[in-house]
């Protein structure tokens, strides 16, 4: 069997899901080819990566080199199957709760033998390791690493080029809206003139979900008599510009970088939003509207660890962006959504470096 070396993950929910594409990204970046397989509940979903009923799946028919298992339904069949091919198999995010509430299963020699058959056991807690030791797996396998979640790749950006802008718009308060859909541009232009009422030289950096909107984005900023550059033309912002329309998503890491806040476009009137994990990665305060879609699951854990501003009604997105480009609030915010993203990065890293071991183990 020839090909690209292929991880498979079964998952067993979005938030898995998203940490399994980030370490593939993750191993992208240092250059380590390889393709990801995933199978889980019919439900997930993304973009790139088509998710399978794992009944159906023939490992067999892949270049599959390991397999990541990171759902508490530990399924002693398929781990049993994997380890006589000879398949490496790191467990993740294996919760002690749910392994004690099936004492019927794990009292049983069978199940307990298949754990040991586990290359890695990466666990959330020293209680779960303790539980794992419990039922005889090696202690040299496990590590607690915390939980393996996606933590949101910080995008790149010219660091040269954001010192010029930053000295262009010396004592400006940035608030970018990321990804904004045409039906949305009004009510961000609205909000923009609500909240410079209260904010001294508060510039919106304008970033449209189909670059293909962005003349017709800047004209509409035009008409209410705003002071607008675009990226395509003027190239960088001034002291007096009102508005900045970007251009192209791969600058997207740039606008980040400079924003005190952003406002996650498509959550009032959109069908489709950016992932919000990457505004806490570049530590920029959040806020969204009501509707998240394709990105609840890290929604769901912004919101426990109080990294975002939920806006409830359209109304009410002006005085929230004044008030979180307030220095205190937007500390408060990104040091929360940093918090978050920092717990989840241990259990990215330590993937990352098993798989590579995995994929290259004569690699220095």
């Amino acid at each position: 069997m020839t090909g690209i070396p292929t991880i498979w993950a079964h998952v067993a929910d979005q938030s898995d899901l998203d940490g399994m594409v980030e370490v593939v990204d993750r191993l992208h970046l240092e250059s380590v080819p390889c393709d990801l397989a995933i199978t889980g509940p019919e439900d997930l979903s993304h973009p790139d990566f088509d998710v399978e009923n794992l009944r159906d799946f023939d490992p067999t028919a892949r270049s599959i080199k390991t397999l990541v298992w990171m759902d508490n339904a530990v399924n002693t069949r398929v781990l049993g199957q994997s380890h006589r091919s000879g398949m490496p198999v790191i467990l993740a995010n294996i919760s002690t709760n749910v392994l004690e509430g099936q004492p019927s299963v794990w009292q049983k020699p069978l199940a307990q033998s298949t754990l040991k058959t586990a290359k890695f056991a990466l666990v959330q807690t020293r209680k779960d390791k303790d539980h794992l030791l419990s039922l005889g797996v090696d202690p040299r396998v496990v590590q607690v690493t915390g939980v393996l979640q996606g933590c949101g790749l910080p995008p790149s950006y010219d660091a040269s080029e954001r010192q010029e802008i930053v000295k262009a718009l010396t004592g400006c308060q940035i608030f970018f809206a990321r990804g904004v859909p045409m039906a949305e541009l009004d009510l961000i232009l609205d909000a923009y003139d609500q909240a410079r009422r209260n904010v001294r030289k508060l510039v919106l950096f304008l970033d449209p979900m189909d670059e293909k909107d962005a003349p017709a984005m800047a004209d509409a900023a035009r008409a209410r008599k705003l002071s607008v550059a675009e990226r395509a033309v003027e190239a960088l912002p001034e002291a007096s510009t009102n508005v900045f329309v970007t251009d192209g998503a791969f600058e997207r890491g740039l606008w980040y970088s400079l924003a005190v806040t952003t406002y996650l476009g498509g959550t009032f009137r959109g069908d489709t939003c950016a992932n919000p994990l990457v505004s806490a990665a570049v530590g920029s305060a959040l806020i969204a509207g009501p509707n998240v879609p394709k990105h609840h699951a890290a929604m769901a854990r912004m919101q426990a660890a109080d990294a975002v501003t939920l806006v409830p009604t359209e109304n009410e997105l002006g005085q929230e962006i004044a008030r979180c480009v307030r220095p205190e609030t937007a500390a408060q915010y990104a040091q929360a959504g940093w918090t978050m993203v920092a717990n989840a990065a241990e259990g990215i890293n330590r993937t990352v470096d098993l798989i590579k071991d995995i994929l290259q183990p004569d690699a220095p």
